[in-house]
């Protein structure tokens, strides 16, 4: 998994790409938290590069969202919906 998080004026994105697993998802926590704390701008969380997602990547975002660290994720309904709608 690749983090690449980039500060701007109105917003602040956290970008990921590969694989959100159990393995890289610590690193995004990581990301996320630094990010809220460093900066006041809203945090922007892009997806559209993330290839797979496991329960651990899906608790992660739940939790950063929950903790008001991000504001807005882009590109998440195909995966991320797959994941909630799938048995």
């Amino acid at each position: 998994m690749e983090i690449t998080y980039t500060e701007r004026d109105r917003h602040n994105t956290v970008q990921i790409a590969g694989a959100m697993d159990a393995i890289g998802v610590h690193e995004a926590g990581d990301t996320f938290s630094a990010a809220a704390a460093n900066s006041h701008s809203d945090l922007i969380v892009d997806l559209k590069n993330v290839s797979f997602m496991d329960p651990s990547g899906l608790g992660l975002l739940v939790a950063a969202r929950s903790e008001e660290h991000t504001s807005e994720l882009q590109s998440p309904c195909n995966l991320v919906c797959r994941l909630l709608l799938e048995k």
